[in-house]
């Protein structure tokens, strides 16, 4: 697992929230209907996860 690919950035969050529900919509789908799934990074319990991760794979560097 590469912990620099589970973060997100405001241009990710611009792409998937605003651009994403553009496409969903010039697809037939109503925009409303779209959910975007709540960012990771954003969670407490998923933050502690990948700190245990990291110390336990870090081989010391930590």
């Amino acid at each position: 697992m590469l912990p620099g690919l589970t973060t997100d950035c405001l241009e990710t969050l611009h792409e998937l929230a605003v651009e994403g529900r553009e496409h969903f919509a010039a697809g037939g789908g109503q925009p409303e209907d779209l959910f975007a799934a709540p960012c990771l990074n954003d969670n407490e319990e998923w933050l502690s996860f990948l700190a245990e991760l990291v110390e336990r794979n870090a081989l010391g560097w930590i």
